[in-house]
């Protein structure tokens, strides 16, 4: 229900601006407008209905092969994913997130599918979502219009240009010229979005967090003979990367803000972070901060996961989170995730607020990691305001085993550290694994 209302917002809001920007020129501008909205929702009961099929599909298969813009004529072994072939596979419209769970995907093609897509966005967002669902070693493969060779051929002149033909046939039977032919590949009647030449391909497909992004050759049991002459292939692989936790080991013995850099410029790594048990952890902080008013800080607030959790949360305004993390690549990622919300580089131990400013502050997972826990507890109480919450987790010292980890407390230690600050709830969690910690300021 939530992915209908979900898709259902975006559908009317899009479609919707598009008439009231129109309404004035007349009626036919309008029903052109509603006509959209109507195509739009059978495109979404189209899309919502595969997403469910997708979802048995992942249920029954260990081995997941997706074809994306396949047509009709999808390879074997391969599910064919294209929201207006009639015969495919799955008819799943992929400016939607890919309904299959973070690393459950062998390989993924496309050919002659992504030039069909604007660039920033969606396309951006489609390659991370392929990015999202392969498994660790899993392959990216695609073909695109080799655009790059095609401008080429124009600038040589036009006898070069039919002699060295980028297309088999005119294509459609108005061209007449070498700019005509030009026209209708960058615009093909409106369908194509983006044009591409090698080096653009490679650094598209990076910033989607691909480390191993190569050109290839054509593969006959991939792609198509009949596009051979005018393609671009690539191929880009997910690399493998240590396990979290030995990632998480290599960090903290270091302990350095360069290390830190090092983590969170990883984007393979960003995506294991945020694995099932800490949206867990998220989800429980937030329902125990009950933050609705006033301002809330998240100390070593790293990519902005948690605030970007509460942010979507009913009647939080964006623009009253704050974050600090003294990591400058983790607080650029946190300010692409919660765009409204206030970040700064800042040292725990030395916050740059006023006192009172927050009616809830957040301490997750740092303790253990200072060497200077006393100060950093104290700029958390001296920022928060009255009758605020101060929410405290950190591993159970006495299961604790991690050598990156600095401080080490049971439930006891840690009261005792806390001294003269009101601690009004502790509890085991994370399977018992951590504590959590309520610190209230009462007046």
């Amino acid at each position: 229900m939530g992915e209908m209302n979900g898709l259902m917002k975006r559908i009317i809001d899009d479609c919707a601006r598009g008439i009231v920007k129109h309404t004035f020129i007349g009626p036919y501008v309008s029903f052109v407008g509603l006509r959209s909205i109507k195509k739009e929702l059978i495109l979404a009961r189209r899309h919502l209905k595969a997403v469910k099929k997708a979802r048995r599909i992942y249920q029954k298969n260990s081995s997941i092969k997706l074809d994306l813009g396949s047509g009709n004529k999808t390879q074997k072994g391969w599910i064919g994913v294209d929201l207006h072939a009639p015969g495919v596979d799955l008819h799943l419209d992929l400016r939607n997130p890919l309904p299959f769970p973070d690393l459950s995907v062998d390989c993924i093609y496309a050919s002659h599918f992504l030039e069909h897509f604007s660039y920033p966005e969606p396309l951006k967002n489609i390659l991370k979502e392929c990015f999202r669902v392969l498994k660790l070693e899993g392959t990216f493969s695609a073909a695109v219009p080799d655009f790059g060779r095609a401008f080429l051929n124009y600038s040589e002149g036009e006898y070069l240009f039919y002699e060295k033909k980028f297309w088999g046939d005119p294509q459609p039977n108005w061209c007449k010229s070498p700019m005509d032919e030009l026209n209708w590949l960058i615009y093909m009647g409106g369908a194509h979005k983006c044009m591409f030449d090698k080096k653009n391909l490679i650094n598209i497909v990076e910033e989607a967090g691909f480390s191993e992004v190569r050109l290839r050759e054509f593969d006959k049991m991939l792609d198509n003979e009949a596009r051979r002459h005018q393609s671009i292939y690539v191929e880009a692989r997910k690399a493998k990367i240590k396990s979290f936790l030995q990632s998480q080991k290599d960090l903290c013995l270091n302990n350095d803000v360069n290390s830190y850099d090092d983590l969170w410029g990883d984007a393979a790594f960003t995506q294991r972070y945020a694995e099932p048990n800490r949206f867990k952890l998220w989800r429980y902080v937030a329902q125990l901060s009950n933050h609705k008013s006033g301002s809330l800080l998240d100390i070593g607030c790293g990519g902005g996961h948690f605030l970007e959790f509460i942010s979507k949360k009913p009647g939080i305004r964006g623009d009253s989170l704050y974050g600090i993390d003294y990591s400058r690549k983790a607080i650029e990622q946190a300010r692409q995730r919660v765009p409204e919300a206030h970040f700064l580089e800042n040292d725990a131990g030395c916050l740059n607020f006023p006192s009172g400013q927050f009616n809830s502050v957040i301490c997750c997972e740092v303790l253990e990691h200072v060497t200077n826990p006393q100060q950093v507890l104290s700029e958390a109480y001296r920022v928060l305001a009255d009758e605020g919450k101060l929410i405290i987790t950190i591993p159970d010292g006495s299961k604790d085993t991690f050598e990156g980890h600095v401080n080490f407390w049971n439930e006891e230690q840690f009261r005792k550290f806390c001294n003269i600050y009101p601690i009004t709830r502790s509890e085991t969690i994370n399977n018992g694994a951590a504590l959590l910690f309520i610190i209230e300021k009462l007046k």
